[in-house]
């Protein structure tokens, strides 16, 4: 069984497989979870999730998430302008890699930063707990549609202060496996027929402007290259150098 990510960015993946019967969809937790306990031989997870349990997990070189620089759906938003020199930013669920990249960004312009993690979602609920937001996915890409102000594509900022390209999520298995990665590569390869269908659902469904869902289909990357393994190698060492500590201070609300 294959498990690949339920969020938009995955629709053209999904639709590349020939055959979907062996093909599921999970949040890339339950995605982990899946492949540790063997119920998938193959899933996609994110990037940290990945380096943090990197002793029992495979990387394949396969499909993964990844831009060479702007991603569109990894924002972080507020209702005011610009940002300050002490932030408080909300976080939520699913943005663990997104996160770390931001935190990467923040302290690389000497921004003080805290991030205070909830259980919400969409920009109006995480803006009634601080100033920032943080947002990736749906969420994420419903701002083109709102209101509030577009402070940073966090990939764009990532790739262009550190030159490499933010990859997002990988394809794992356990590492006492090695499976036959076929299919998947297949998928990867037809996915970009099926892009534009998919910004056509993705503009109707969220009600954003076509060109927008367009922009975001044409960032997504699925094909893993050396660039995916260069930015793989440098969070590895980011992540073993602080051992788990961030370099901002963290909350849960």
């Amino acid at each position: 069984m294959i498990s690949i990510i339920d969020f938009a960015h995955s629709d053209p993946l999904y639709m590349g497989f020939e055959n979907r019967d062996g093909v599921d969809r999970h949040g890339p937790f339950q995605n982990l979870e899946l492949v540790l306990s063997g119920r998938s031989e193959i899933g996609m997870v994110s990037l940290v999730s990945y380096l943090e349990n990197e002793d029992n997990l495979r990387l394949l070189n396969t499909a993964n998430i990844h831009s060479k620089g702007k991603t569109v759906s990894t924002l972080l938003v507020s209702r005011k302008d610009g940002l300050k020199k002490k932030m408080d930013v909300a976080i939520t669920r699913n943005t663990r890699t997104t996160e770390l990249y931001l935190d990467l960004v923040l302290t690389s312009l000497h921004v003080e930063h805290r991030f205070i993690h909830t259980d919400y979602k969409d920009a109006e609920d995480l803006l009634t707990v601080a100033d920032y937001a943080l947002l990736n996915g749906d969420e994420a890409l419903a701002v083109y549609a709102g209101r509030n102000h577009i402070i940073m594509d966090v990939g764009n900022a990532f790739s262009r202060i550190f030159h490499m390209a933010p990859v997002y999520a990988v394809s794992v298995s356990r590492i006492s496996e090695n499976p036959d990665t076929t299919e998947l590569d297949h998928a990867v390869m037809r996915s970009i027929a099926y892009k534009m269908e998919c910004a056509r659902s993705l503009s109707e469904r969220i009600g954003i402007p076509m060109s927008v869902a367009e922009d975001y289909y044409n960032t997504i990357l699925y094909e893993y290259d050396n660039h995916t393994a260069q930015t793989i190698e440098f969070i590895r060492k980011i992540i073993r150098s602080t051992n788990g500590n961030k370099t901002s201070s963290s909350i849960t609300r």
